[in-house]
C-alpha cells in the first residue's frame, strides 16, 4: 500500500508531492525532508532550497521564499527563468563559490514578455542639472517656471523696476541690467524657497548651475521660460537612476559581480525587481 506522503526527487531539485491533502486532516506539523519544509494542508506555497552548479533553473511560482545555492564556475552561461510576475513571490540566490570561468547568469521571464527592473552593484544616482548663462538682463516681466523631482513648481519672473509680479511669481530684481547681476539674483531667489528641491550655484560669472537636490530620473523635469538676452535649456538633464535600469524582458548578471553576493527576486503585479547585494539582509526598492 502506498503511502499518503509520498516524495520525489528530481536532479538539481527536491521536492515532497502532497496527494489528496484534504483528506489527511491529522497532519498538523512541518514535514522536514533533504532541507525542505513543507507546510500543513492548505498550504499551496513552500520554502525550498537548491544547490545548483553550472546549470539552468526555472522558478516555479508555488516555491516562492526560495533558496537557491548557486555556483558558476564554468565558461558557459546558466539560463535563470521567472515564472509570470506575481505579488509575494521571491527568490534568493546565494553564491558560495567565487567565479572560476567566464559564465554568467541570464535571467529572463517565463512568458518572454515581462518587464526585470535589475539593480546593479555599486549603482549610484546622479542628479539632473541645468546651466543657464545671461548676456544681460532679461526683459521686465519675463518669466522663468522649474519644476523639481517632487512636482513642485515655481515661477520666478524679472521685476527690476519693482512694480509688482503676476500672482504668486517670485521676483527677481538684480539692481541693474548687467549679467553677472542677474546670475547673482537668480541664484539667491531660488536658494530663498525652501519649498523648491533645487540648488543654485555659480558656474561661472555670468551663468548659474541649477542641481536637483534629489537624485534619479525625476528629476529630468521640464523648464518653461521666455527670458531674452540668456540661454535657458528646455529641461533637466542627467539625472540617472544609477543601478536601477528597467529592462526588457531578460538581463544578464555578469559572474564576476555575483561571486559572494546576493542574488534576490522579488515581484509584484506587473514587474520583477532582481538585485545583487552584498547583505541578505538588503532591501528591494520597488518600482515600475
Amino acid at each position: 500500500m502506498k503511502s499518503k506522503l509520498e516524495t520525489n526527487v528530481h536532479k538539481g531539485e527536491s521536492y515532497i508531492p502532497l496527494r489528496n491533502i484534504n483528506n489527511y486532516k491529522k497532519i498538523k506539523t512541518m514535514v522536514n525532508y533533504n532541507s525542505i519544509t513543507v507546510d500543513s494542508p492548505g498550504t499551496s506555497r513552500r520554502p525550498i532550497s537548491r544547490v545548483i552548479t553550472n546549470e539552468n533553473i526555472t522558478l516555479r511560482d508555488f516555491e516562492t521564499g526560495e533558496t537557491i545555492f548557486l555556483a558558476i564556475t564554468g565558461n558557459s552561461d546558466i539560463s535563470i527563468t521567472l515564472p509570470s510576475p506575481r505579488n509575494g513571490l521571491n527568490f534568493t540566490f546565494i553564491n558560495t563559490l567565487s567565479p572560476s570561468g567566464t559564465g554568467d547568469a541570464v535571467i529572463t521571464s517565463g512568458k518572454g514578455n515581462d518587464n526585470i527592473v535589475s539593480h546593479s552593484i555599486g549603482g549610484t544616482s546622479v542628479a539632473a542639472t541645468a546651466t543657464i548663462s545671461f548676456t544681460g538682463k532679461p526683459h521686465e516681466t519675463k518669466v522663468l517656471t522649474l519644476v523639481d523631482a517632487d512636482g513642485t513648481s515655481l515661477t520666478f519672473e524679472v521685476d527690476d523696476d519693482s512694480d509688482g509680479v503676476v500672482g504668486s511669481n517670485i521676483a527677481l530684481v538684480p539692481g541693474g541690467s548687467a549679467a553677472a547681476a542677474m546670475a547673482t539674483e537668480l541664484i539667491a531667489e531660488i536658494n530663498g524657497e525652501a519649498t523648491l528641491a533645487i540648488t543654485a550655484s555659480s558656474a561661472s560669472s555670468t551663468s548659474v548651475l541649477l542641481t536637483m537636490d534629489e537624485a534619479g530620473t525625476a528629476g529630468n523635469t521640464t523648464i518653461t521660460s521666455d527670458f531674452t538676452n540668456s540661454t535657458v535649456p528646455a529641461a533637466f538633464t542627467g539625472g540617472s537612476d544609477g543601478g536601477n535600469n528597467l529592462l526588457a524582458d531578460n538581463v544578464t548578471v555578469e559572474a564576476a559581480s555575483i561571486g559572494g553576493e546576493w542574488l534576490e527576486f522579488m515581484a509584484d503585479e506587473n514587474f520583477w525587481y532582481c538585485r545583487v547585494t552584498k547583505s541578505a539582509n538588503s532591501s528591494i526598492t520597488m518600482q515600475g
